[in-house]
């Protein structure tokens, strides 16, 4: 059996629009026969919880594996004696760690952080100095081992490279790609098949081509994939003309699973915003754009669904600005902050309308969510996402970037007119059913993978 690798910095327990991309993956990839493993690579979180509580919630199938590096060596190291075998082996490899360049001694500017698996060995060290982490070290119990890396890089290159050796057959990485997400682009081809997938919009500034690109792992070397995955034709237009034409690159949009509609009826009041409540979603802007729309449509309210995650501090700091910004234009009994919710549906599908002010996206996974939930979405025209999806008119409206009377004009637009904006909700469910469902989108992946093979 084909073995398929998903790789992904980190995943949340309340899901953003990558992770729930990444999960339906590993289920549908599951359904088609494939053996499927979500790797993780950070240190920040509890995946073993994780992992059991998306189980248990139906949210990944039991089938699924999911392996995060620290704790993958750290089950190496645990499966080796107890306690006094532990400490014995940690004073002697003490020895061979001052060999390889790691000071035992207390030093100036110099911080040795340990990692101890329960039974006490430690199988994990980080070298900081003058508060930069210079190397890692990691002791092998398995294989009686101490390898230094001088990067993060290194190290999950190393992690990777021990998963493939494992396999019967030449598996399938698929590197998850936005912002601090591992490259697999100085991997041998011979050992696996690369895939990276580019997630997010890589422009700073005004975040449209032609600007500074921020550091993203995936765009390291694209040549270097077997196949490199865009999610818009728009997009796929921008990388060639930033990189060049590598003949490996091809556009498979994100999709949602198939499902009726529960057929709640919509509040012809209530427009809806989801997202994370971070700085680039650009809530303030649809907060400042609902206090005009508000003037002239007093009785209409929005909701504020999302994560502000507390293991993200820019989050929590963004939530808290929100909520200062809503009591200081005494908006309270208008718009409300809803948090985070497992099932998007029903809020969606009863809202007239979803709303998008973000300063940029990868693809924008809520715009077809609320189609598909037979809700327009008015939209900021940003890269990327919007104008691929959204017809002008006819299942949402485009609005030029930052213009806010543009869009508090269609917002108001079809709060003066509930049936043109069912009907347009309508419309909206059909394009997404023809063009971004699971059924549709899948079978180009298992043609990419015969492809392959």
């Amino acid at each position: 059996m084909k073995e398929i690798f998903l790789i992904c910095n980190r995943l949340y327990l309340e899901l953003g629009g990558l992770p729930r991309v990444v999960l339906t993956k590993a289920n549908k990839f599951i359904e088609m026969g494939y053996k499927v493993t979500i790797l993780t690579v950070d240190f920040s979180m509890d995946y073993r919880y994780i992992s059991k509580e998306l189980k248990k919630t139906n949210q990944l199938l039991s089938d699924v594996n999911f392996i995060n590096l620290y704790n993958f060596y750290e089950d190496k190291s645990i499966n080796f004696g107890k306690g006094f075998l532990s400490i014995f082996e940690n004073f002697f490899n003490n020895i061979r760690l001052r060999e390889m360049g790691l000071p035992l001694r207390k030093h100036k500017n110099v911080i040795v952080k340990r990692y101890n698996a329960p039974n006490g060995f430690c199988y994990y060290i980080e070298l900081f100095v003058k508060n930069k982490l210079k190397c890692r070290f990691l002791i092998d119990r398995e294989k009686n081992k101490i390898f230094k890396f001088k990067n993060e890089d290194m190290i999950n290159k190393h992690f990777f490279l021990e998963l493939a050796n494992k396999c019967k057959e030449k598996p399938i990485f698929i590197c998850e790609g936005a912002g601090p997400t591992p490259k697999i682009s100085n991997i041998d081809k011979n050992i696996a098949y690369l895939i990276s997938q580019l997630h997010s919009n890589p422009y700073q500034g005004k975040h449209e081509f032609g600007e500074k690109m921020r550091k993203i792992g995936v765009l390291n070397k694209i040549e270097n994939n077997n196949v490199f995955v865009v999610l818009t034709k728009t997009q796929k237009k921008d990388i060639i003309k930033a990189f060049g034409n590598f003949d490996n690159l091809i556009a498979i949009p994100n999709s949602i699973p198939e499902s009726n509609l529960l057929g709640v009826e919509k509040d012809n009041n209530k427009i809806s915003l989801f997202t994370r409540i971070s700085p680039e979603k650009n809530i303030l802007e649809a907060i400042n754009i609902f206090a005009k729309v508000l003037k002239k449509k007093p009785n209409a309210i929005l909701e504020i669904y999302g994560r502000a995650s507390k293991n993200l501090p820019y989050e929590v700091k963004e939530l808290k600005k929100v909520k200062k910004h809503i009591k200081k234009l005494n908006l309270e009994r208008s718009i409300f902050i809803k948090g985070y919710i497992e099932d998007v549906n029903r809020a969606m599908e009863e809202s007239l309308a979803t709303i998008l002010t973000s300063k940029k996206e990868g693809f924008g996974m809520v715009i077809i969510e609320s189609m598909y939930n037979a809700t327009p979405v008015i939209s900021y025209d940003i890269s990327y996402g919007p104008s691929d999806i959204i017809d002008h008119g006819v299942n949402g409206f485009l609005v030029e970037k930052n213009n806010q009377d543009e869009m508090v004009k269609y917002i108001i637009k079809l709060l003066d007119n509930p049936k043109k904006a069912k009907k347009m909700g309508k419309n909206a469910r059909k394009k997404v059913s023809e063009n971004y469902t699971n059924k549709v989108i899948f079978p180009k992946w298992k043609q990419l993978f015969k492809k392959l093979e």
